[in-house]
């Protein structure tokens, strides 16, 4: 509780600025377009050119807030950070409770410790939907400990709200459509569904029938808001990063500082799911003797984690750029699991011992801090660059000023100027347009841009 209220002072009365350095550049591309809604301005980050560059869950998320604070960049910019707090703070919770049901209390309370490490921290406090995702995803393998989410046997109860979930998960991020798609795939797998033969169709419209239809009704305001607004299902910040269905393969993606943590989970989950998988009295074999029928938490747990599998997959050869760190914000759960799972396997082998309890502590927390303080130290200066060529712009050019720049969130954030994103992740398909036809300098004119 001390460090809580301590977290809620230092939000409330540190300068933005120093707040902003936990920020991703990206966030406030959610946060200028929350404001601009919120004031009637439209679906823009610019109040030019209209968007949908964003995933939906999140800015559905911090809208309200800058039209409760009356667009006050400042006051609102504070009020997410609140939020993140919280999600912070329930996420902390919900990751012990799964990593405890899993293993045990030990070795739950030493793998918690990761939520201090930039892998895990840094997704949390960004200021994008990273921490949303992460928490929606701790909510519900949380819940299907308790309660049957993915199973043929499930009532009407379970699979509506296993379908409403599963759409907040989607729309908090669209990519993890890989994640529906491992699940679909696991409760084929587990549950042996033919679903193949036509004559099993009644029964699963009895079984996941009104899940479907429940995913389907809340996720579609959504798209049909984006085909009439917009002409396109698929958001330009998607659009524009993916080659699909041209493979664009470049081995030097292993080696991406932002992308190793994570690939290295994928790759070690993989190591350990196959060995699982040939050891016959080994949890996983068990669950798929069984056919599911006692363990669909595990089914639900295999189904996501498949669904890793898959996106990690797509991101190596489909991606060509823009791909970072949040961009495997959904891998984090798993990554708590398994600390867990290879922290309790360590302290059985000594007898938990406390010794070699307080010997992992120490290098668990030795080695995030460590991290944590390299990492702040970079962020804090590239932030500063950005951070004082916002407040050259503020105090030297006119307030209706018009920039064109790429990764100008944070600068039109704080320099309360108008910035066109000429990367285009958070512009409309029109910029796209006029790349392509060669008429970037009538559009350039069209927007007023003043400096580029």
């Amino acid at each position: 509780c001390i460090l809580f209220l301590s977290a809620v002072v230092f939000i409330l009365t540190c300068a933005t600025a120093t707040l902003g350095i936990f920020s991703s550049d990206d966030s406030f591309y959610y946060f200028l377009t929350a404001r601009n809604i919120a004031l009637g301005n439209g679906v823009t980050f610019d109040g030019i050119n209209s968007t949908n560059g964003f995933h939906p869950l999140w800015m559905v998320a911090v809208t309200p807030v800058y039209f409760i604070t009356g667009g006050d960049h400042d006051l609102a910019f504070r009020f997410v950070y609140l939020i993140l707090l919280v999600l912070f703070g329930a996420s902390i919770y919900l990751g012990y409770n799964l990593m405890r049901e899993a293993t045990d209390r030990i070795s739950a309370c030493l793998a918690a410790l990761l939520f201090i490490n930039p892998i895990v921290f840094n997704q949390l406090f960004n200021g994008l939907e990273s921490g949303l995702l992460i928490f929606l995803i701790l909510l519900v393998l949380n819940l299907s400990v308790k309660i049957d989410l993915v199973s043929p046997q499930m009532g009407y109860r379970n699979q509506a709200l296993s379908g409403l979930l599963l759409a907040l998960i989607f729309l908090c991020r669209l990519d993890c459509a890989f994640h529906l798609i491992g699940l679909t795939i696991a409760v084929c797998l587990f549950f042996r569904i033919p679903i193949w033969n036509p004559t099993v169709i009644p029964s699963l419209l009895r079984s996941y029938g009104l899940l479907v239809l429940v995913l389907i009704v809340v996720v579609s305001p959504y798209f049909i808001w984006n085909l009439v607004a917009n002409g396109h299902l698929s958001p330009i910040s998607g659009a524009l990063k993916t080659s699909f269905p041209h493979a664009h393969f470049d081995v030097r993606k292993f080696y991406i500082i932002v992308w190793m943590p994570y690939g290295v989970f994928v790759f070690m989950s993989l190591f350990f799911a196959g060995i699982a998988g040939f050891r016959k009295k080994s949890q996983l074999r068990q669950v798929i003797g069984g056919r599911g029928r006692q363990e669909s938490h595990m089914v639900l747990v295999f189904g996501f984690w498949l669904g890793c599998i898959l996106h990690y997959g797509y991101s190596l050869v489909f991606t060509t750029w823009g791909t970072h760190y949040w961009h495997f914000a959904s891998y984090v759960p798993f990554i708590l699991l398994g600390t867990s799972y290879l922290v309790s396997m360590a302290l059985n082998l000594v007898r938990f011992n406390r010794l070699a309890i307080a010997g992992v502590a120490t290098l668990i927390l030795t080695f995030g801090v460590g991290l944590q303080a390299l990492t702040f130290g970079e962020k804090r200066d590239h932030h500063a660059g950005w951070h004082k060529a916002a407040l050259w712009a503020r105090e030297n050019t006119p307030p209706d000023s018009v920039f064109g720049m790429t990764d100008c969130g944070y600068f039109s954030y704080f320099s309360r100027r108008t910035a066109v994103n000429l990367d285009g992740l958070i512009n409309g398909y029109e910029y796209q347009a006029a790349l392509t036809d060669g008429r970037l300098k009538e559009y350039m004119a069209n927007c007023g841009i003043d400096y580029i």
